[in-house]
C-alpha cells in the first residue's frame, strides 16, 4: 500500500513531516534562566541548516532535549507536529531528507507515554525485515557513489581509442588520468577527484576538466606543476605526437577552486595548493574560489594572489603561524593597479602576533575601483596598504566584515607619490582585545613621506571596541598619523562611530595621535556613541596643522566632558542705560585704551572717535581701532589642549591667553594660540593674538583665555562666536569674574574692578572714574546669610565703596559666583560690614576686589 500524503494522515499514522537533516552527536546548547537551549545555524551531518529547517536532534547528552526543531539564528522551538506526549509517542517515525550518514533513512522514536522536558527522549533508526541493510543504504552513499565514479572511469578508459572528440571521458583522478592512454581524438577530460583517497572523506574533492595542451606552451606560461600532469600516450592537440612536448593535459577552468588544486580542510598545508591556484589564475585570468569550509585552510606561508580581480573566499577562513609575514598579499603588483576588483578574504593568525611587527593580515598592493570584503584577527597590522613604490588606491570600497585583535587595523605606509584617494571602509567590528600593548598603533594609522598624501577617506558605520589593559602607549582610538609628507591635505571622515572600551587603561589612550605633521590635516569624527574615553586627549606637538571635528550626531556631549561641547554665543543684544551701553555676558578687548584695562560692561563713543553703537537687532558696529567683543573661557586643567571649531565660519578673532595668577602668555615660544591666517600682534600696551580662522587651539599651559569677535579693518559689525569645543581640557564660560589690571571680564550686575584711575565714557558727559583700587582675599570662612565678612587687607576701604566676593557656588537663578554689593559703614579692623548679605557661603582665601567710582 502506498504511504499516506497528507499532513492528517500522518499525524494520525504517526509519521512526522519529514526532516531536512538529523544529528550525528550532542550538539551544544545555551542555558536561559536554568533552561537549557538549542541556539543558533549549525552544521549537522555536513550540511549547514538554514532558519526554518526541520532537524532530527536525536543524540543529546541530556535525551530530554531530543525531539524535532525548527533551525533559527536565535532560540530553536520543537517542531507543531512533535512538542506533546502524543505527537512523540513510541512508534513515531520520521523519514531524513539529506544528510552524510543520515541521508535517506528512517527513525523511530521509543520512549513510551513521554513527558516533555522529563522523560529521555529515545530516538533510534527504524527497526524492518532487514535493519542490516538499511543502516549500510544508509551510512555509505558517498562511498558507494565514489567505487561508481571510478568503475565509470575505468569503463571510459577502455574505450578510449574508440571515442571522438565530442565525447570527454572521467578519470577516478589526476593519478589514473595520468596512468592512462588518451586517444588522439580526446580533447578534453574531466576527474572525479584530486587525488582520492576513499578511507578520508575530506580528500574526495578537486573534480575538474582539463585539455591538451603542448609542454612547450605551458613552460611558456608559466603554469604551476600542480595545474597539469601527462598521460601515458604522446598525442598533440592536433593529433599528431612528440616525444617532448605530447601528452600532456593542463586544467580548463573558470573560476578555478582550491580544491582543483588539492587544497581542503583538514590538510596540514594548504599553501602549496592555494599558491598554485593564484599562478593558474593569473595566466588565464580565471576567477579564483576557495570552498566554505567548517573550521579553516591552514597554510604555513604567505598567499599571493596579486593581480587577480576576482577572490571569492566567503566562508573560507585561512589560518596560519604568520610571524613577521603576511598571510594574504593583493592588489596590484609593484606599481600596477588592479582595477574592478571583486574579493572577499578572510585571514587569521593561529596565535595572537598583534605585538610583532611586519606581521600583516592583508598586504594590499595599487587598487581602483574595486568592491572587497574583508576579515583580520591576530595580526601587527590586519590590512596593510604598501605605498613603498609609486601606486595608488583610488575609488575603493573596503567592507570590513570583522578587525579583531590587530595592532593597528588599518595601516597606510605611503611613501615617494603614492597617493590613496576617495576610499571608503564600511561598518564592521573593529576590536583590540588581547595584550596589545607594543607603542605607535591605532584603529587607522597613516605614515606618509615624499610627497605622499591621503584625501577624502571614510570610515563608516565602525563598532570601535577596545580593552584597557590591551592599548599601547599612545594608542589612538581612531587615528594614528606620522605626516612626513610636503601633501598639503590630509581628510579621514568617521561617519556614525561607535567607540566603547572595556576596564581602566594602563597606557595612555589618544583619540587622534599625531607625533609629526609637515602637512595640514583634517580628521573629522561624527559619534553615535562613546564609551569609557572620558580621559582620551589629542596629542601632536604641531597643532596648528591638525584640525579635528569630534561631535556626536545632535553636537552634544558624548561619552564624557572631554567630548564635544558646544558653546552658543547668542546675540549680543546690548543695552542702553544713563549714556552707557551694556553688553550683558560678554567682555571688551579695546587696544586703543592700553590692552586689557578697559571696562567689560561699557563700549565707549564720542570722544575718542572709537564708534561702538548698538543697532536694533541686537549687533555692535565697532571701528578699526582692533575691539573685540567676546567671553572669558576658564580651563579645567593646564596639562591639556583645548580645541574649538567655530560653527558659524571662518571669524576674525582676537585671543588673548592667561596662567593662573591672570599674567598675560603671549609671544610664539610656545604659541598659546593657534588658528589659520594670523598670529602673535602687538596692540598698545601688549601681545595678543588675531586670526582669520574657522578654528582655535589653545596651549595646554593656559589657565583661561578671552577670544572675541574683532573688527581690525573699517566699520565692522560683530555678532556672536558659536564654537564646539572639540576635544581635551573642558573649559566654561567664565559670566562673573572680577577685571583688573591684567584680565577682562564681565560680573553679572555690570560691577567693573578696574585700576585706579581707569574711566568709562559716555556720549556729551564726563563719564565715571575709579579713584580706588583693592584686590584682597576672605581671612576666615563666612557662611551664606552673613552680613560681615573678614578679610586679610581691609586698607584704604571706606563706607560706600563697591565690593564683590567670591562665594563657594553658583549663585541661584543667575550664573555667577560673585555677589556684589556696598561697604555698610567704615570697617572695624580686618572685619567689613556688606549692605546685602552674602546668598552663599565663602571658604577662606575667596578673592575679595572692590572699588569706588565717581562722576568724571
Amino acid at each position: 500500500m502506498a504511504p499516506p500524503d497528507t499532513a492528517a494522515v500522518r499525524l494520525l499514522t504517526g509519521e512526522r513531516e519529514p526532516v531536512r537533516l538529523a544529528t550525528t552527536a550532542n550538539i551544544p546548547t545555551v542555558t536561559v534562566a536554568g533552561v537549557s537551549r538549542i541556539m543558533g545555524l549549525k552544521t549537522i551531518d555536513g550540511f549547514l541548516t538554514a532558519v526554518g529547517d526541520r532537524i532530527l536532534v536525536k543524540d543529546q547528552t541530556d535525551a530530554r532535549l531530543n525531539g524535532i526543531y525548527t533551525a533559527s539564528a536565535g532560540y530553536w522551538y520543537r517542531a507543531a507536529d512533535a512538542r506533546s506526549p502524543r505527537t512523540m509517542q513510541k512508534g513515531t517515525t520520521v523519514h531524513v531528507q539529506e544528510g552524510t550518514v543520515s541521508g535517506g533513512c528512517v527513525y523511530a522514536f521509543q520512549t513510551l507515554n513521554p513527558v516533555i522536558g522529563t522523560s529521555n527522549i529515545v530516538i533510534s533508526f527504524y527497526l524492518s525485515d532487514d535493519p542490516a541493510g538499511d543502516f549500510a543504504g544508509a551510512v555509505q552513499p558517498l562511498i558507494d557513489a565514489a567505487q561508481a565514479a571510478a568503475d565509470l572511469a575505468q569503463q571510459y578508459a577502455a574505450d578510449a581509442a574508440g571515442v571522438s572528440g565530442v565525447n570527454v571521458p572521467i578519470y577516478a583522478s589526476v593519478a589514473s588520468a595520468a596512468g592512462s592512454t588518451i586517444a588522439a581524438g580526446v580533447k578534453s577530460l574531466r576527474t572525479q577527484f584530486n587525488a582520492p583517497s576513499y578511507a578520508s572523506l575530506p580528500s574526495l574533492v578537486g573534480g575538474a576538466n582539463y585539455s591538451r595542451m603542448s609542454n612547450a606552451t605551458i613552460d611558456a606560461a608559466g603554469y604551476p606543476a600542480l595545474a597539469y600532469f601527462r598521460s601515458t600516450d604522446r598525442f598533440l592537440p592536433d593529433g599528431t605526437t612528440h616525444v617532448t612536448n605530447g601528452g600532456y593535459w593542463v586544467l580548463n577552468e573558470s573560476p578555478a577552486s582550491a580544491t582543483m588544486f588539492g587544497a581542503y580542510e583538514g590538510a596540514a598545508d594548504n599553501a602549496p595548493a592555494l599558491n598554485a591556484l593564484a599562478t593558474y589564475c593569473r595566466i588565464t585570468k580565471a576567477g579564483l574560489f576557495i570552498p566554505p569550509v567548517a573550521t579553516s585552510y591552514a597554510v604555513s606561508t604567505t598567499l599571493d594572489f596579486r593581480d587577480i580581480a576576482e577572490i571569492n573566499g566567503k566562508g573560507a577562513l585561512i589560518v596560519g603561524a604568520f610571524d613577521g609575514m603576511s598571510a594574504v598579499r593583493v592588489g596590484g603588483t609593484s606599481t600596477n593597479v588592479l582595477r574592478r576588483a571583486r574579493i572577499w578574504l578572510e585571514v587569521q593568525n593561529s596565535t595572537d602576533k598583534s605585538i610583532v611587527a611586519g606581521t600583516r593580515g592583508i598586504h594590499f598592493g595599487g587598487m581602483a575601483e574595486s568592491k572587497l570584503w574583508l576579515h583580520a584577527r591576530g595580526f601587527d597590522e590586519g590590512l596593510y596598504f604598501d605605498g613603498s613604490v609609486n601606486t595608488n588606491w583610488v575609488s575603493n570600497e573596503f567592507n570590513i566584515l570583522t578587525l579583531y585583535n590587530n595592532g593597528s587595523h588599518v595601516h597606510c605606509n605611503l611613501g615617494g607619490a603614492s597617493y590613496f584617494v576617495n576610499n571608503q571602509f564600511r561598518g564592521g567590528t573593529w576590536y583590540i582585545g588581547t595584550n596589545q600593548k607594543a607603542t605607535d598603533r591605532g584603529t587607522f594609522k597613516i605614515t606618509l613621506a615624499g610627497t605622499a598624501a591621503i584625501e577624502e577617506v571614510l570610515i563608516d558605520s565602525p563598532q570601535i571596541g577596545i580593552d584597557g589593559g590591551s592599548v599601547g602607549v599612545a594608542h589612538a582610538a581612531f587615528v594614528m598619523a606620522t605626516l612626513g609628507s610636503t601633501s598639503n591635505l590630509t581628510t579621514v571622515f568617521f561617519r556614525n562611530a561607535r567607540i566603547e572600551t572595556y576596564s581602566a587603561f594602563t597606557n595612555t589612550l589618544a583619540l587622534v595621535n599625531v607625533p609629526s605633521a609637515t602637512g595640514f590635516a583634517s580628521f573629522n569624527i561624527d559619534l553615535l556613541s562613546a564609551s569609557g574615553i572620558d580621559d582620551a586627549n589629542i596629542i601632536s606637538p604641531d597643532l596648528k596643522r591638525l584640525f579635528v571635528t569630534l561631535r556626536d550626531m545632535s553636537n552634544r556631549p558624548t561619552g564624557g566632558a572631554n567630548l564635544v561641547r558646544r558653546f552658543e554665543g547668542a546675540r549680543f543684544f546690548p543695552v542702553q542705560a544713563e549714556g552707557r551701553i551694556s553688553v550683558p555676558g560678554v567682555v571688551l578687548y579695546d587696544s586703543a585704551t592700553g590692552g586689557y584695562a578697559a571696562p567689560s560692561p561699557f563700549l565707549t563713543n564720542g570722544v575718542t572717535a572709537r564708534t561702538s553703537r548698538a543697532n536694533g537687532d541686537g549687533q555692535l558696529v565697532v571701528s578699526s581701532s582692533g575691539q573685540a567683543i567676546g567671553h572669558i573661557y576658564k580651563k579645567a586643567n593646564t596639562t591639556q589642549a583645548a580645541f574649538l571649531n567655530f560653527l558659524n565660519g571662518s571669524r576674525a578673532v582676537s585671543v588673548v591667553c592667561f596662567d593662573a595668577d591672570g599674567a598675560v602668555l603671549s609671544g610664539n615660544a610656545p604659541y598659546y594660540a593657534k588658528g589659520s591666517n594670523g598670529q602673535s600682534v602687538a596692540r598698545t600696551g601688549a601681545s595678543i593674538y588675531e586670526f582669520s580662522t574657522n578654528w582655535l587651539w589653545i596651549h595646554p599651559s593656559v589657565d583661561s583665555f578671552f577670544v572675541g569677535a574683532s573688527g581690525w579693518i573699517g566699520a565692522t559689525i560683530i555678532e556672536s562666536i558659536d564654537f564646539e569645543q572639540g576635544y581635551a581640557a573642558p573649559m566654561l564660560r567664565l559670566r562673573d569674574q572680577e577685571t583688573d589690571i591684567s584680565r577682562l571680564c564681565y560680573s553679572q550686575n555690570m560691577e567693573s574692578y578696574l585700576p585706579v584711575g581707569a574711566t568709562i565714557e559716555r556720549n556729551g558727559f564726563a563719564g565715571y572714574r575709579n579713584t580706588f583700587a583693592l584686590k584682597t582675599t576672605l581671612n576666615t570662612a563666612a557662611l551664606s546669610a552673613a552680613t560681615t565678612i573678614d578679610v586679610v587687607d581691609a586698607t584704604g576701604i571706606a563706607s560706600g565703596d563697591r565690593i564683590g566676593i567670591e562665594v563657594d557656588t553658583v549663585i541661584t537663578g543667575t550664573e555667577r559666583q560673585w555677589h556684589n554689593t556696598t561697604v555698610s559703614g567704615a570697617p572695624s579692623g580686618n572685619t567689613v560690614t556688606l549692605a546685602a548679605a552674602l546668598p552663599a557661603a565663602a571658604a577662606a582665601t575667596r578673592r575679595v576686589r572692590l572699588g569706588r567710582w565717581v562722576t568724571r
